[in-house]
């Protein structure tokens, strides 16, 4: 693919064919549709009806898909170059050569404009990677949709690397990533044990990504005087080796379901940034912890993580300020009318989910060569997970007194482990069987817990693996309800919808870790 030529910096002249102004904000929008066979189509903003884009957690990928006009099949039928919606006279030749093998692309980028001069690329790429959007996607998908009596092409769209990882088998073993001892090197990798040819499971993930998409360490990972940053090697070890089925993408996945933090035996996200392209490997406990600082020395912030505080508008009651305690931290970034709600869905996890995820897991294995199975509950247990999750996810959040409390609600039922749920591990290895037991269950922790869908005017910098702060924006008189709904949620996931000429959406699912004050909720029942 051409980087050089869609990363390109642009004129002044040519800057001003791709501006946009949605809510009084000036943006620069571009899209380049291209392919192996040289076919290449730029869009702007006017040519395109509806974009979406999709940013789960749980993916490291973003999903998408574009909108374009696409009247008497002009797409495959412009000439070269930008198409012109302007009028209706598009030259019927020298379209879009449009393959749809999975090697047409679709090139995106969205920055932000400040002042009335701005030439491409001026603002800083710091600025650009927080407040701006660059991605490359695959076309994996195309059909033609009539609304309004006007005529659209659809693409649906999916990560570049993605495509890649799923188009590429790249036979990989695990004994290919660790450096043997001198005692082992000389040794054929065929018979060295299993124990032996075991790698960690973040370097193996490093590892895939660089042989299936036949990238460097620079172009893959955030780097700082040689050190790849935000990216961990994990405690868990296990030796692999790809099937004849198996992609690069079965590969990383199957890596990524295995691996187990360094920071405290923890689970972890890995993410594809959404303007560099490049990877991390967090653990949610590093990501927790910079959500909030605490109030020490009177400091009351947000953390790194901490984005911005969203305002929930339509409650005044005519009490004053000093009647109810603030929930969010004092210092967040808010950005005026962008950051009032304009819609909010807020959710408890069902009872059903609730009970089959919050429950005790019991850990088995088997010993091939000690020829014994292997279980392990001690760490699995829900009484020691609900410890492990208020000091993870909880402990570093704001709430009364300093003492914020866990979301998690337990009964006789679970603690007395009359619900459990047996899991099975395939490896014996304990940060293996950890992976399998406690964290599974700080996972579904984290998602069964209470919830709120969001919907506000769009903004870039709003990522899934962050935190909002939710505070209401006038007065009122505390209550129990704003101790459980108001504070600090971690985003799952955003979905971001730019149509026509002045709809630009984030729709946000985020979920709370705890509760602001104690609730006392009876837990000695069954």
């Amino acid at each position: 693919m051409r980087s050089d030529f869609i990363f390109d910096r642009l004129n002044e002249n040519e800057v001003k064919n791709f501006e946009i102004k949605i809510d009084e904000e000036k943006y620069f929008f571009r899209g380049i549709f291209m392919n192996p066979d040289a076919s290449v189509v730029t869009v702007s903003k006017p040519t395109v009806k509806r974009l979406t884009i999709k940013d789960n957690i749980f993916k490291p990928f973003l999903d998408a898909s574009v909108m374009i006009n696409d009247q008497s099949n002009a797409f495959e039928r412009t000439t070269k170059g930008s198409i012109n919606t302007s009028n209706n006279a598009i030259p019927d030749i020298n379209g879009f050569k449009y393959r749809g093998d999975g090697r047409d692309v679709f090139f995106l980028e969205i920055l932000p404009i400040e002042g009335d001069i701005n030439p491409h690329n001026k603002n800083s790429e710091e600025f650009n990677r927080v407040f701006g959007f660059r991605n490359v996607f695959t076309c994996d998908n195309d059909e033609t949709i009539y609304e309004g009596g006007k005529e659209y092409r659809k693409f649906d769209l999916i990560d570049f690397d993605e495509t890649r990882l799923k188009q590429r088998k790249i036979q990989y073993s695990s004994v290919n990533s660790i450096t043997l001892s001198n005692e082992l090197s000389s040794i054929p990798a065929v018979n060295l044990s299993n124990e032996q040819r075991e790698c960690q499971t973040g370097i193996s993930i490093k590892d895939i990504l660089k042989k299936a998409l036949t990238k460097t360490e620079e172009e893959l990972f955030f780097k700082e005087d040689g050190n790849i940053l935000n990216f961990e090697d994990g405690l868990s070890k296990i030796f692999y080796t790809s099937n004849s089925s198996s992609y690069a993408i079965n590969d990383l996945q199957y890596m990524y379901q295995h691996h187990v933090s360094d920071d405290n035996k923890d689970f972890s996200f890995l993410k594809k940034d959404n303007y560099e392209g490049k990877y991390t490997l967090e653990s949610a406990e590093s990501i927790f912890n910079r959500a909030y600082i605490k109030a020490n020395g009177g400091v009351d912030a947000g953390g790194v993580y901490n984005i911005e505080k969203v305002l929930i508008t339509g409650s005044k009651d005519g009490s004053t300020p000093d009647q109810r305690s603030i929930k969010t931290p004092s210092i967040v970034a808010s950005f005026g009318e962008k950051s009032k709600v304009q819609s909010y869905r807020f959710f408890n996890t069902s009872a059903d989910t609730y009970n089959e995820k919050i429950n005790t897991k019991i850990v088995h294995s088997y010993d091939n060569n000690g020829k014994k199975f292997l279980l392990r509950q001690k760490e699995s247990n829900i009484i020691n997970a609900k410890d492990v999750f208020t000091t993870n996810y909880v402990s570093n959040m704001k709430g009364k007194n300093d003492s914020p409390a866990p979301s998690l609600i337990t009964t006789q039922t679970k603690t007395g482990n009359i619900n459990y749920q047996d899991v099975y591990s395939l490896y014996k290895n304990e940060d293996v069987m950890l992976g399998k037991g406690l964290n599974e269950l700080l996972k579904d922790g984290i998602l069964t817990n209470i919830g709120v869908e969001l919907t506000l005017k769009g903004q870039l910098f709003r990522r899934s693996g962050k935190f909002i702060s939710i505070e209401r924006a006038e007065n009122y008189a505390d209550n129990d309800f704003d101790k459980k709904f108001l504070g600090i949620y971690f985003i799952l996931e955003v979905n971001t919808t730019i149509e026509d000429d002045n709809n630009y959406t984030n729709n946000i699912i985020a979920v709370k870790t705890y509760f602001f004050d104690n609730l006392n909720y009876n837990e000695n029942v069954e």
